[in-house]
Protein backbone atom coordinates (compact mmCIF):
# COMPACT_ATOMS: atom_id res chain seq x y z
CA UNK A 1 0.00 0.00 0.00
CA UNK A 2 2.78 2.44 0.91
CA UNK A 3 4.49 2.14 -2.49
CA UNK A 4 1.31 3.15 -4.34
CA UNK A 5 0.99 6.20 -2.17
CA UNK A 6 4.63 7.22 -2.31
CA UNK A 7 4.57 7.49 -6.10
CA UNK A 8 2.09 10.35 -6.01
CA UNK A 9 1.90 11.92 -2.58
CA UNK A 10 4.31 14.78 -3.34
CA UNK A 11 2.49 15.87 -6.49
CA UNK A 12 -0.20 18.54 -6.48
CA UNK A 13 -3.56 17.75 -8.07
CA UNK A 14 -3.17 20.34 -10.83
CA UNK A 15 0.21 18.86 -11.81
CA UNK A 16 -1.58 15.59 -12.57
CA UNK A 17 0.52 12.52 -13.41
CA UNK A 18 4.06 12.27 -14.79
CA UNK A 19 3.65 11.41 -18.50
CA UNK A 20 5.62 8.15 -18.37
CA UNK A 21 3.63 6.95 -15.35
CA UNK A 22 0.37 7.94 -17.09
CA UNK A 23 1.31 5.85 -20.13
CA UNK A 24 2.26 2.94 -17.88
CA UNK A 25 -1.14 2.92 -16.17
CA UNK A 26 -3.34 3.63 -19.20
CA UNK A 27 -5.58 0.76 -20.30
CA UNK A 28 -7.06 0.37 -23.79
CA UNK A 29 -10.65 1.55 -23.98
CA UNK A 30 -12.77 0.00 -26.71
CA UNK A 31 -16.45 -0.06 -27.61
CA UNK A 32 -17.84 -2.93 -29.70
CA UNK A 33 -14.27 -3.64 -30.78
CA UNK A 34 -13.36 -0.05 -31.70
CA UNK A 35 -10.86 1.80 -29.54
CA UNK A 36 -11.51 5.38 -28.47
CA UNK A 37 -8.82 6.47 -30.95
CA UNK A 38 -10.53 4.57 -33.77
CA UNK A 39 -13.83 6.25 -32.90
CA UNK A 40 -12.05 9.60 -33.02
CA UNK A 41 -10.50 8.85 -36.42
CA UNK A 42 -13.93 7.97 -37.79
CA UNK A 43 -15.04 11.49 -36.86
CA UNK A 44 -11.92 13.01 -38.40
CA UNK A 45 -12.66 11.24 -41.68
CA UNK A 46 -16.16 12.74 -42.01
CA UNK A 47 -15.58 16.34 -40.97
CA UNK A 48 -14.44 19.01 -43.48
CA UNK A 49 -10.73 19.73 -43.79
CA UNK A 50 -9.56 21.74 -40.81
CA UNK A 51 -7.28 24.77 -40.95
CA UNK A 52 -7.16 25.88 -37.32
CA UNK A 53 -7.88 23.43 -34.53
CA UNK A 54 -7.48 23.02 -30.78
CA UNK A 55 -7.30 20.05 -28.45
CA UNK A 56 -8.49 20.52 -24.88
CA UNK A 57 -6.58 18.33 -22.43
CA UNK A 58 -3.91 16.89 -24.73
CA UNK A 59 -2.29 14.71 -22.06
CA UNK A 60 0.44 12.57 -23.59
CA UNK A 61 -0.79 13.32 -27.11
CA UNK A 62 -2.87 10.28 -28.06
CA UNK A 63 -5.46 12.51 -29.71
CA UNK A 64 -2.81 14.92 -30.97
CA UNK A 65 -1.00 12.14 -32.83
CA UNK A 66 -4.21 10.79 -34.38
CA UNK A 67 -5.35 14.23 -35.50
CA UNK A 68 -2.03 15.11 -37.14
CA UNK A 69 -1.89 11.77 -38.96
CA UNK A 70 -5.05 12.80 -40.84
CA UNK A 71 -4.57 16.59 -40.92
CA UNK A 72 -0.77 17.09 -40.87
CA UNK A 73 -1.00 20.63 -42.26
CA UNK A 74 -3.59 21.93 -39.80
CA UNK A 75 -2.57 24.67 -37.38
CA UNK A 76 -3.15 22.75 -34.16
CA UNK A 77 -3.11 24.32 -30.70
CA UNK A 78 -2.90 22.00 -27.71
CA UNK A 79 -3.97 22.89 -24.17
CA UNK A 80 -3.45 21.21 -20.83
CA UNK A 81 -3.44 22.16 -17.17
CA UNK A 82 -0.33 20.02 -16.55
CA UNK A 83 2.94 21.60 -17.62
CA UNK A 84 4.55 18.14 -17.71
CA UNK A 85 1.93 16.81 -20.13
CA UNK A 86 2.07 19.91 -22.28
CA UNK A 87 5.86 19.83 -22.56
CA UNK A 88 5.80 16.11 -23.34
CA UNK A 89 3.28 16.46 -26.20
CA UNK A 90 4.89 19.62 -27.56
CA UNK A 91 8.23 17.83 -27.79
CA UNK A 92 6.75 14.94 -29.78
CA UNK A 93 4.30 16.58 -32.17
CA UNK A 94 4.21 19.49 -34.59
CA UNK A 95 1.79 21.85 -32.89
CA UNK A 96 1.38 25.58 -33.39
CA UNK A 97 0.82 26.67 -29.79
CA UNK A 98 1.07 24.85 -26.47
CA UNK A 99 -1.24 26.56 -23.98
CA UNK A 100 -0.91 26.02 -20.22
CA UNK A 101 -4.42 26.65 -18.95
CA UNK A 102 -7.70 25.19 -17.79
CA UNK A 103 -10.08 24.53 -20.71
CA UNK A 104 -12.94 26.72 -19.48
CA UNK A 105 -10.62 29.53 -18.36
CA UNK A 106 -9.16 29.56 -21.87
CA UNK A 107 -12.60 29.47 -23.50
CA UNK A 108 -13.76 32.39 -21.39
CA UNK A 109 -11.03 34.72 -22.64
CA UNK A 110 -10.40 33.18 -26.06
CA UNK A 111 -10.33 35.50 -29.08
CA UNK A 112 -9.20 32.96 -31.71
CA UNK A 113 -11.62 31.19 -34.04
CA UNK A 114 -11.33 27.44 -34.67
CA UNK A 115 -12.98 25.20 -37.23
CA UNK A 116 -12.41 22.03 -35.18
CA UNK A 117 -12.11 21.45 -31.44
CA UNK A 118 -11.76 18.14 -29.65
CA UNK A 119 -11.26 16.60 -26.24
CA UNK A 120 -10.83 12.90 -25.54
CA UNK A 121 -12.06 12.18 -22.01
CA UNK A 122 -10.55 15.20 -20.25
CA UNK A 123 -13.06 18.00 -20.87
CA UNK A 124 -15.27 16.81 -18.02
CA UNK A 125 -12.40 17.46 -15.60
CA UNK A 126 -12.42 21.17 -16.40
CA UNK A 127 -16.21 21.37 -16.15
CA UNK A 128 -16.25 19.58 -12.80
CA UNK A 129 -13.37 21.59 -11.37
CA UNK A 130 -15.09 24.85 -12.30
CA UNK A 131 -18.40 23.66 -10.84
CA UNK A 132 -16.57 22.89 -7.60
CA UNK A 133 -15.81 26.60 -7.15
CA UNK A 134 -19.47 27.36 -6.47
CA UNK A 135 -21.43 26.62 -3.32
CA UNK A 136 -24.51 25.51 -5.21
CA UNK A 137 -25.27 23.70 -8.44
CA UNK A 138 -27.42 26.46 -9.96
CA UNK A 139 -24.72 29.14 -9.88
CA UNK A 140 -22.04 26.76 -11.07
CA UNK A 141 -24.09 25.61 -14.04
CA UNK A 142 -24.90 29.20 -15.03
CA UNK A 143 -21.19 30.02 -15.06
CA UNK A 144 -20.17 27.00 -17.16
CA UNK A 145 -23.09 27.30 -19.59
CA UNK A 146 -22.32 30.96 -20.21
CA UNK A 147 -18.72 30.10 -21.15
CA UNK A 148 -19.70 27.19 -23.40
CA UNK A 149 -22.31 29.29 -25.19
CA UNK A 150 -19.84 32.12 -25.70
CA UNK A 151 -17.10 29.85 -27.04
CA UNK A 152 -19.27 27.96 -29.52
CA UNK A 153 -21.04 31.13 -30.65
CA UNK A 154 -17.95 33.33 -30.98
CA UNK A 155 -14.93 31.02 -31.28
CA UNK A 156 -16.16 28.10 -33.36
CA UNK A 157 -16.20 28.76 -37.10
CA UNK A 158 -19.51 28.47 -38.96
CA UNK A 159 -19.97 24.84 -39.95
CA UNK A 160 -17.17 24.01 -37.51
CA UNK A 161 -17.18 20.94 -35.25
CA UNK A 162 -16.43 20.15 -31.61
CA UNK A 163 -15.97 16.49 -30.63
CA UNK A 164 -16.00 15.28 -27.02
CA UNK A 165 -15.63 11.85 -25.43
CA UNK A 166 -17.20 12.03 -21.96
CA UNK A 167 -17.13 9.28 -19.34
CA UNK A 168 -20.29 7.40 -18.32
CA UNK A 169 -20.71 7.91 -14.57
CA UNK A 170 -23.01 4.87 -14.31
CA UNK A 171 -20.57 2.35 -15.77
CA UNK A 172 -19.06 -0.28 -13.47
CA UNK A 173 -15.75 1.55 -13.53
CA UNK A 174 -17.08 5.02 -12.81
CA UNK A 175 -19.55 3.91 -10.14
CA UNK A 176 -16.54 2.95 -8.02
CA UNK A 177 -14.83 6.26 -8.74
CA UNK A 178 -17.80 8.60 -8.28
CA UNK A 179 -18.25 7.16 -4.79
CA UNK A 180 -14.77 8.46 -3.92
CA UNK A 181 -14.98 11.74 -5.87
CA UNK A 182 -18.16 12.59 -3.95
CA UNK A 183 -15.99 12.90 -0.82
CA UNK A 184 -14.24 15.81 -2.51
CA UNK A 185 -17.32 17.82 -3.51
CA UNK A 186 -21.12 17.70 -3.73
CA UNK A 187 -20.61 18.07 -7.49
CA UNK A 188 -19.95 14.32 -7.80
CA UNK A 189 -22.79 13.08 -5.57
CA UNK A 190 -25.30 12.37 -8.32
CA UNK A 191 -26.68 8.89 -7.58
CA UNK A 192 -28.98 7.97 -10.52
CA UNK A 193 -28.60 11.28 -12.36
CA UNK A 194 -26.15 12.02 -15.15
CA UNK A 195 -22.82 13.38 -14.00
CA UNK A 196 -23.12 17.10 -13.37
CA UNK A 197 -20.51 17.86 -16.04
CA UNK A 198 -22.46 16.00 -18.74
CA UNK A 199 -25.77 17.45 -17.60
CA UNK A 200 -24.33 20.97 -17.75
CA UNK A 201 -22.77 20.47 -21.19
CA UNK A 202 -26.08 19.16 -22.56
CA UNK A 203 -28.04 22.07 -21.11
CA UNK A 204 -25.64 24.49 -22.82
CA UNK A 205 -26.00 22.60 -26.10
CA UNK A 206 -29.79 22.60 -25.86
CA UNK A 207 -29.71 26.37 -25.41
CA UNK A 208 -27.49 26.69 -28.49
CA UNK A 209 -29.79 24.41 -30.46
CA UNK A 210 -32.89 26.35 -29.43
CA UNK A 211 -31.13 29.58 -30.46
CA UNK A 212 -30.33 28.04 -33.85
CA UNK A 213 -26.61 28.49 -33.25
CA UNK A 214 -25.53 24.85 -33.25
CA UNK A 215 -26.76 21.26 -33.36
CA UNK A 216 -25.34 18.19 -31.71
CA UNK A 217 -25.49 14.42 -31.70
CA UNK A 218 -24.87 12.37 -28.56
CA UNK A 219 -24.37 8.61 -28.38
CA UNK A 220 -24.00 6.36 -25.35
CA UNK A 221 -21.49 3.53 -25.74
CA UNK A 222 -21.01 0.57 -23.43
CA UNK A 223 -17.37 -0.34 -23.10
CA UNK A 224 -15.71 -3.67 -23.77
CA UNK A 225 -14.30 -5.47 -20.75
CA UNK A 226 -11.10 -4.09 -19.24
CA UNK A 227 -8.98 -6.76 -17.58
CA UNK A 228 -6.63 -6.15 -14.67
CA UNK A 229 -4.04 -8.83 -13.95
CA UNK A 230 -4.66 -8.73 -10.22
CA UNK A 231 -6.15 -6.66 -7.43
CA UNK A 232 -2.93 -4.72 -6.77
CA UNK A 233 -2.77 -3.49 -10.37
CA UNK A 234 -6.41 -2.41 -10.28
CA UNK A 235 -6.00 -0.55 -6.98
CA UNK A 236 -2.95 1.36 -8.23
CA UNK A 237 -4.72 2.39 -11.43
CA UNK A 238 -7.90 3.44 -9.65
CA UNK A 239 -6.03 5.43 -6.99
CA UNK A 240 -3.34 7.09 -9.07
CA UNK A 241 -4.73 7.18 -12.61
CA UNK A 242 -8.48 7.60 -12.25
CA UNK A 243 -8.44 9.46 -8.93
CA UNK A 244 -5.27 11.31 -9.95
CA UNK A 245 -3.65 10.78 -6.56
CA UNK A 246 -5.90 13.42 -4.98
CA UNK A 247 -6.25 11.36 -1.80
CA UNK A 248 -2.54 10.64 -1.48
CA UNK A 249 -1.83 13.80 0.52
CA UNK A 250 -4.64 13.35 3.05
CA UNK A 251 -4.13 11.89 6.53
CA UNK A 252 -3.11 8.26 6.90
CA UNK A 253 -6.52 7.34 8.31
CA UNK A 254 -8.40 9.05 5.45
CA UNK A 255 -6.17 7.52 2.80
CA UNK A 256 -6.51 4.04 4.31
CA UNK A 257 -10.29 4.39 4.32
CA UNK A 258 -10.29 5.27 0.62
CA UNK A 259 -7.89 2.42 -0.13
CA UNK A 260 -10.01 -0.12 1.75
CA UNK A 261 -13.25 1.02 0.10
CA UNK A 262 -11.75 0.78 -3.38
CA UNK A 263 -10.29 -2.62 -2.57
CA UNK A 264 -13.68 -3.85 -1.35
CA UNK A 265 -15.49 -2.51 -4.42
CA UNK A 266 -12.93 -3.97 -6.82
CA UNK A 267 -13.09 -7.42 -5.22
CA UNK A 268 -16.63 -7.76 -6.62
CA UNK A 269 -15.10 -7.99 -10.09
CA UNK A 270 -12.49 -10.71 -9.45
CA UNK A 271 -12.95 -13.60 -11.86
CA UNK A 272 -12.36 -17.32 -11.30
CA UNK A 273 -9.00 -16.89 -13.04
CA UNK A 274 -7.93 -14.33 -10.42
CA UNK A 275 -7.91 -11.28 -12.66
CA UNK A 276 -10.49 -8.49 -12.63
CA UNK A 277 -13.11 -7.83 -15.29
CA UNK A 278 -14.65 -4.33 -15.28
CA UNK A 279 -16.74 -2.46 -17.87
CA UNK A 280 -16.32 1.24 -18.66
CA UNK A 281 -18.66 3.38 -20.73
CA UNK A 282 -18.74 6.72 -22.49
CA UNK A 283 -20.79 9.30 -24.33
CA UNK A 284 -19.60 10.75 -27.63
CA UNK A 285 -20.81 14.25 -28.45
CA UNK A 286 -20.39 15.85 -31.87
CA UNK A 287 -21.33 19.52 -32.01
CA UNK A 288 -21.83 21.28 -35.35
CA UNK A 289 -21.98 25.07 -35.57
CA UNK A 290 -24.67 26.16 -38.01
CA UNK A 291 -23.63 27.80 -41.27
Amino acid sequence: MKDIREIMKKRKHEEYLPPDYYIQLLKTYSFSGKTDIELFKEILNIIPCTNKSIEFGCGTGRGTKSFLEIYPNSNLDILDLSNDMLSYSKSKYNVKNAILNDSLSFMKQCSSVYDFCFSLWSFSHSVHQNLEKFENEIEGKKYVIKILRKFIDENLEKNGYFFIIHFDSHSEEQTILMKQWSKKSYVYDRKEKLSLSLETILEALDELKNSNIANYKIEHLSGDTIFYENLDEAIEIFLNFHLEGVFNNCSDDEWLKVYNEIEMDLKKYITAAGNLSIHPGCYTILINKNS
